[in-house]
């Protein structure tokens, strides 16, 4: 299985974000427990049915550290020590000039990584992040290894497979090799390696295979984009519903992609247009422009106007699998967005949200995030707010403030967030009980993989000089 984790914060050091996804994978999104504060007031529009939910705020634990500990590196021809306790640590078990990592065994015995030098970052090449020597980190000793035989030139070089069986593929611009980490004998060549076949839900298609989404772009007019989205029968090809919009290239890169997703197995959200606002493409009904027919506002805000800002739909997910929920908020000058709208379908209630962003990813387990953006000593920061999707006008409550990264467990249990920039807080979803509290000063940090026994969270860190640090996190 293919588990290359290696984007990572290049050039001016980490970039902290949110959904995620998870990769990771994409990922946010720490836990609480509520605590008896004053309630806030709300903000309030004018949208179909305004429904202003109280706000509480919910204890956040700071970090503290926890036992430190080294490893030692040696080089792959050294044979693997006898087994000791793994590291729990809150200094990195390795510095270099970068690190990026590229994924767990099956069994989490081991990790591979990518680290590398000066002149591996003085020659790396644009667009890419710079290459370097693949290791391994053992996690039954703590030891770690040199794969020596494996270099890059950038990081678009260099893949690593994992198998079952306790070998690695490597998969280099020269040829595929396999063998077993941290052995003194030389991976070998595998001549007729085959890459395996990753099977890949088709986003064209309908969540029940029912129905298909065409979306082509026409033209491109002084970085206007014009597209033509159909929904046809997957079957036949039938045309059900179908619409030209257009899309101010500033938005990003829309080339080869479909505008929007499946907000339901009959309904596809296009997200924003340059002048309709978005668009519900409708097994059933057609074209339904979300702003006008669903929201009932009289006037469509666009980028071109004085305010300067439009509007976006997101479909979020809640425990109804027929029924639809779109998450609206402003793309543009954020100063004027106001306040977020989430539209049920169920019912057709549209609720006005007390702030104006909303935080991916949009919805975990059927709960719902808002940011609220508040200023921290003269900056703009992430303080992440939840409630139950389908708890209408329901309490918000406050998940992490001063967060700058986010990383959720496979199964949405779990998670780990960066507080502070070098504060890692691991807890459960949604209860709040905390697994771990690690302090990662000097060094900023941000949430890269779980293991997939869930007992190591991996962290990447770069300190004010630019050096890089790997830590190991054990729950």
């Amino acid at each position: 299985m293919n588990t290359n984790l290696r984007p990572f914060l290049w050039g001016v050091g980490l970039i902290f974000t949110v959904l995620l996804a998870a990769c990771q994978s994409d990922s946010l999104r720490p836990t609480f427990t509520p605590v008896s504060m004053e309630v806030a007031t709300a903000p309030t529009s004018t949208p179909v049915v305004q429904i202003a939910p109280t706000i509480t705020t919910t204890m956040v634990v700071s970090a503290t550290a926890v036992a430190e500990s080294t490893s030692s590196q040696t080089d792959l021809s050294t044979p693997t020590p006898a087994p000791t306790s793994a590291p729990l640590a809150n200094i990195p078990i390795e510095t270099a000039a970068y690190i990026s990592a590229s994924g767990w065994s099956p069994d989490s015995r081991w990790l591979a990584y990518w680290s590398s030098d000066q002149a591996d970052v003085d020659a790396w090449q644009p667009y890419t992040m710079p290459g370097g020597t693949l290791h391994f980190w053992d996690a039954m000793t703590g030891e770690i290894c040199a794969a020596s035989q494996f270099h890059t030139a950038s990081d678009r070089e260099g893949d690593v497979q994992w198998g079952n069986d306790g070998f690695i593929t490597v998969i280099m611009p020269d040829g595929a090799y396999s063998g077993r980490p941290c052995q003194a004998e030389p991976f070998t060549l595998l001549p007729d390696y085959q890459p395996p076949q990753i099977e890949q839900s088709d986003p064209t298609l309908s969540p029940d295979g029912r129905y298909r989404i065409i979306s082509i772009q026409t033209t491109n007019e002084n970085g206007i984009l014009t597209y033509e989205t159909q929904l046809a029968t997957a079957d036949n090809g039938q045309i059900l519903a179908a619409a030209t919009w257009q899309i101010d290239e500033r938005l990003g890169d829309y080339s080869g992609w479909l505008g929007g997703e499946w907000a339901s197995p009959t309904q596809f959200v296009i997200y924003e247009t340059r002048q309709q606002g978005p668009l519900l493409l409708d097994a059933e009904k057609g074209v339904v422009p979300v702003l006008t027919d669903l929201l009932q506002l009289d006037v469509i805000p666009t980028l071109d106007d004085e305010a300067g800002f439009s509007l976006t739909a997101r479909p979020v997910f809640g425990a109804e699998t027929d029924a639809y929920h779109l998450l609206l908020s402003g793309i543009g000058l954020e100063g004027n967005f106001p306040p977020a709208r989430l539209y049920h379908a169920e019912n057709g209630l549209v609720e006005t949200l007390p702030y104006t962003h909303f935080y991916w990813p949009l919805g975990v387990g059927e709960w719902v995030f808002l940011d609220s953006r508040p200023i921290v000593d003269g900056y703009e920061a992430y303080e992440i707010w939840m409630r139950r999707l389908e708890d209408v006008g329901g309490t918000w409550q406050l998940l992490v403030s001063d967060v700058d990264g986010t990383l959720w467990n496979e199964n949405q249990t779990e998670l780990v967030f960066i507080q502070g920039e070098t504060a890692v807080i691991r807890q459960t979803f949604p209860d709040g009980e905390v697994l771990g509290r690690w302090e990662t000063t000097p060094y900023g940090t941000y949430p890269v993989a779980f293991s997939p026994d869930g007992r190591f969270v991996v962290v990447t860190g770069i300190k004010p000089d630019q050096l890089y640090g790997l830590f190991i996190l054990e729950k």
